[in-house]
């Protein structure tokens, strides 16, 4: 009886073996970014990687307080798919609970959004300069004015070239930094509002723009 079972418990185990390893190769031919072991694993697993930190600075002349930001979440879809909906920002206000005003000047490059939120410490007017993001590639984006003017970052989008387009994933990763004169925002608000309500957006996003052919 025994022998009769050895021949199942090595196909099983084979198998697997045969899908670890499968899975390990899949993560290493994708192109990640630099992210710790544990974000991509989490990422894999469907989750949104979010950490913001914020500090305060002393200088002779004023307090001043920096910002270092970065966020990253695998969509299921290829990135010119998911771009169909995600680059209309104009729109924003319409899927986005705390965006209560959105534009975007096609021939400035420019996005506004008028944030209202119970985290946020005051109605949020935002404005600034970014590409309409078609696919895969990095994009520059910068805050030259209002709050937290100086703030800048990428938001690159990443998919494996050699997968057939159907069966490629798009990794959003973005990067923000700062540093200026001290917002009158604590440091520990700061952190909570910007890693909570980016985790809300993404997932919303991200369900939104999954959809449809």
């Amino acid at each position: 009886m025994h022998y009769q079972i050895w021949p199942f418990l090595f196909l099983l185990v084979y198998a697997r073996l045969a899908s670890a390893a499968h899975e390990e190769s899949a993560s290493s031919s994708f192109p990640w970014p630099k992210l710790t072991s544990t974000s991509i694993e989490s990422i894999q697993k469907g989750n949104f990687v979010v950490q913001s930190e914020v500090t305060s600075l002393k200088s002779d002349k004023q307090d001043r307080q920096s910002l270092n930001f970065y966020t990253a979440g695998l969509h299921p879809r290829a990135c010119p798919h998911a771009m169909r909906k995600l680059s209309r920002y104009e729109l924003y206000k319409d899927w986005l609970d705390f965006v209560k005003e959105s534009s975007y000047n096609e021939a400035e490059q420019r996005v506004r959004f008028l944030l209202v939120h119970s985290l946020l410490p005051f109605k949020m007017q935002i404005d600034f300069k970014l590409p309409r993001i078609k696919g895969a590639g990095t994009y520059h984006y910068s805050f030259d004015r209002g709050f937290v003017a100086g703030l800048s970052g990428d938001i690159q989008l990443i998919e494996d070239q050699a997968l057939p387009e159907k069966e490629r994933r798009c990794l959003f990763y973005a990067t923000a930094n700062w540093e200026g004169p001290h917002s009158g925002i604590p440091n520990s608000v700061f952190e909570v509002f910007s890693t909570t309500l980016t985790r809300v957006a993404m997932e919303k996003l991200f369900r939104l723009s999954s959809v449809g052919p």
